[in-house]
């Protein structure tokens, strides 16, 4: 039982945070929003590497879960910004596709930590990892608002969406809820937590062993994404509501 909350508590504060954070990154810009999440991830996972009892490991997964909630939300404010509308579909493939071919190829890399030094030390380079990415995300990115020109290259509901419908409008937005019920998620969790501790208990495979089974899947899943976020995005197009302004 411990063992699920463990699993799940990450999932709990992602989900509760989700749309505080793009109600901030439409506030503030994604650049300080981003850092401040990624910042708290890498905290709390070099935390994780550190704890010595079953509430500090569950609480640490709590923040750790809080600070990645900031990650698509400022992905999407980045690409309605600084992307023109005609191709946002395929900018939003690569960064999708991106968020399943890093446990792909990151397993390699942790299962040897993991097998060699134990889970602890794979925990704080992790976050030690993600703390160095801050110093040039601050030096390089910048936020900036919509190009005329750009907003020019899409279509007229396009530009008169570029205020934001408000959280009421996308509840009430067919496309929304087309592109809601989807179940990469809960897969991808599964096989990123439960799957690993099964083939251990049942089949003996060992920690450097693994990384090849998630390898499979999340390889499939990237395929999966681009192929589903480019056909979504020419379905449903410009029509689909701007996701910023939440909070209105």
């Amino acid at each position: 039982m411990q063992k699920g909350y463990l699993f799940s508590s990450f999932l709990w504060t992602y989900l509760l945070c989700l749309i505080p954070s793009g109600i901030l990154a439409d506030k503030y810009g994604a650049r300080g929003v981003c850092a401040g999440g990624m910042g708290v991830w890498s905290i709390a996972t070099v935390f994780t590497g550190l704890v010595g009892s079953f509430p500090a490991f569950f609480a640490a997964r709590l923040v750790m879960g809080a600070g990645e909630a900031t990650s698509y939300p400022c992905a999407n404010k980045f690409i309605r910004d600084r992307v023109p509308a005609k191709n946002r579909g395929y900018a939003t493939t690569i960064f999708n596709s991106g968020a399943y071919a890093g446990p792909a190829f990151g397993a390699l890399i942790i299962g040897w930590l993991v097998s060699v030094f134990g889970w602890r030390a794979a925990f704080m380079l992790a976050g030690a990892v993600g703390l160095l990415r801050l110093a040039p995300w601050m030096i390089w990115f910048r936020n900036s608002r919509p190009e005329a020109a750009d907003v020019a290259a899409g279509s007229d509901a396009t530009a008169a969406m570029s205020g934001g419908v408000g959280l009421a409008g996308l509840l009430k937005s067919r496309s929304m809820w087309a592109l809601t019920p989807r179940c990469a998620v809960y897969t991808q969790y599964l096989f990123l937590t439960w799957l690993p501790s099964y083939l251990q208990a049942t089949k003996g495979r060992t920690s450097r062993r693994l990384p090849s089974t998630r390898r499979c899947h999340t390889a499939a899943q990237c395929c999966s994404a681009c192929s589903w976020e480019s056909s979504a995005t020419k379905s449903f197009g410009p029509d689909t509501p701007k996701l910023g302004n939440a909070g209105q």
